[in-house]
């Protein structure tokens, strides 16, 4: 069974993140993985940043009235909290996060960055 560890995202500031925007967050540079966080009513959200169908920048995406981040490549849509898409069966990693201490914690496999 998997261990999970929290991990500070320190390189944004949580307040400025409005409903509706969102950014992409290199988490390690030496590991080159890249998690898109999203806010959407009152609510972060943390996924894998590239859609599992051709690669597409989810960051680069939109969230529609679904609740549901649309890649802006081909379209597919994925649930922002399971990560799951009604095309073709793909889904997205989701992964955990917290508001603590000032700052912005996302619970990650231990291991993620090696």
């Amino acid at each position: 069974m998997p261990r999970f560890e929290w991990y500070r995202i320190t390189d944004i500031p949580v307040k400025p993140l409005t409903d509706g925007e969102d950014t992409v967050v290199t988490l390690s540079k030496t590991a080159g993985k890249k998690i898109c966080l999203i806010r959407h009513k009152g609510k972060v959200f943390a996924m894998n940043a590239r859609c599992p169908h051709s690669g597409g920048p989810l960051n680069e995406g939109i969230v529609n009235t679904h609740d549901q981040i649309v890649c802006p490549w081909h379209r597919f849509a994925f649930d922002l909290d399971t990560g799951n898409s009604e095309s073709g069966g793909y889904f997205v990693e989701t992964y955990e996060t917290k508001i603590e201490n000032r700052g912005l914690w996302v619970k990650l496999k231990k291991g993620f960055f090696t």
